[in-house]
């Protein structure tokens, strides 16, 4: 079998459509960032759990380790809980939760992170792109990819 990148990323980015945002406070520190890596964890619809996936690099998520405890926010198209584990995938960390609250604002649509990035200005686009470089070189560190 061979490996094409261009088909995986391809149909990885098929499963990540929804951006969120996801925020935490420890020790009076708050912080947030946007995951495209969400998801709901539980087949018992009385006890919903959800999934996301925090890169070590990033403040928010040693936030969300040390303080057990996330808020993820779903973005709408147009504009207008407790841990129970966590789980180390060397560039990341994917945490589970229980869900102990959950409100809906408003109908209509959710943010699909295609016309979400199409909005975006362009000095936030090349803001992501300086910033995302040391993130990258972090998680290849952590996965044992670079020398």
């Amino acid at each position: 079998m061979t490996f094409d990148l261009a088909a995986a990323n391809y149909t990885l980015s098929g499963l990540r459509p929804f951006p969120v945002a996801v925020t935490t406070v420890h020790e009076g520190r708050a912080n947030g960032l946007i995951s495209l890596s969400a998801g709901a964890a539980a087949i018992v619809p009385e006890a919903p759990r959800v999934t996301i996936s925090l890169t070590k690099y990033n403040l928010t998520h040693d936030l969300v380790l040390n303080s057990g405890a996330f808020v993820m926010h779903l973005l709408a198209a147009t504009p207008e809980p407790a841990l129970e584990a966590s789980f180390d995938v060397q560039e990341s960390t994917i945490f589970v939760a229980d869900v102990v609250g959950a409100e809906r604002l408003r109908a209509g649509e959710r943010l699909r992170i295609g016309p979400a990035w199409e909005k975006l200005p362009k000095e936030w686009i090349e803001r992501y792109e300086a910033n995302h470089v040391p993130q990258l070189e972090s998680a290849r560190r952590n996965r044992g990819l670079t020398e």
